[in-house]
């Protein structure tokens, strides 16, 4: 078992095939706000600006069906291919039908330039966000997470009138990773944690064992700052509260 935490890097991105939407969208923390071709192929160009280490993808909200086709090709600063990787596009649907493909590539690539191309049954290819980055990968957070509902919708009662605002139900975790050693909380954790902040979404995998994990993923805000403890004197607890978007 193993947990996943993947922030993404920031970058320019612009869409080869033609849309309704713009591609820019896919920056956007909007969920409703969606990247739209109008053919059943898309490929998205994405710049990091710099080389980076990548070894992680995910298309967020992503309107697909099972064998749909995801290739993420990756290319150096001189734009020399590095790495090129296709994968069905779920083991599994998620909530609304709008689910999230995560593509983990097979080692770290010092990349610049991101490529991905989706290939669809359906007339469009439609996606909410596109994460790309480095990922902080852990041996899995500890057993007994609360896991709520939360919903955000309110309901008004007064004397014979009931007024109901209805708004979707996200899903809250509050989570712990009691097995964090020391270099690990330095070089990894705290610039992770401090970078997302409480402002910034990212994408958090529970478990990528599991055959559902395409179900679990979710992408989340930290709705507290991460509280950490020192258990003992090679260990450390990160305990965390996240939201759904």
């Amino acid at each position: 078992m193993s947990s996943v935490f993947l922030r993404s890097y920031r970058y320019a991105v612009s869409a080869i095939s033609a849309s309704d939407a713009p591609a820019k969208r896919l920056l956007s923390p909007e969920p409703a706000l969606t990247y739209r071709s109008t053919t059943s192929t898309a490929t998205i160009n994405a710049d990091l600006q710099a080389l980076k280490t990548v070894n992680s993808v995910a298309l967020v909200g992503a309107r697909l069906n099972a064998t749909d086709t995801v290739r993420v090709q990756l290319f150096d600063a001189a734009n020399v291919q590095v790495s090129d990787v296709s994968v069905r596009a779920f083991s599994g649907t998620a909530r609304d039908g709008a689910a999230i493909v995560y593509v983990a590539l097979p080692g770290d690539f010092m990349a610049r330039y991101v490529r991905v191309t989706v290939q669809t049954s359906r007339s469009i290819v439609e996606v909410s966000r596109l994460l790309i980055g480095d990922q902080l990968e852990i041996d899995g957070i500890d057993s007994g997470p609360e896991i709520t509902p939360t919903s955000g919708s309110t309901v008004e009662d007064g004397p014979g009138w009931t007024t109901t605002v209805t708004a979707r139900t996200r899903i809250s975790w509050k989570a712990a990773a009691g097995n964090v050693k020391p270099a690990d909380l330095w070089n990894r954790w705290l610039p992770f944690s401090s970078g997302v902040g409480l402002h910034e979404d990212w994408l958090f995998i529970p478990d990528t064992s599991s055959n559902a994990f395409q179900q679990q993923a979710v992408l989340v805000r930290q709705q507290a700052n991460a509280k950490i403890t020192e258990v003992t004197s090679d260990r450390f607890k990160v305990e965390l509260q996240l939201l759904e978007v």
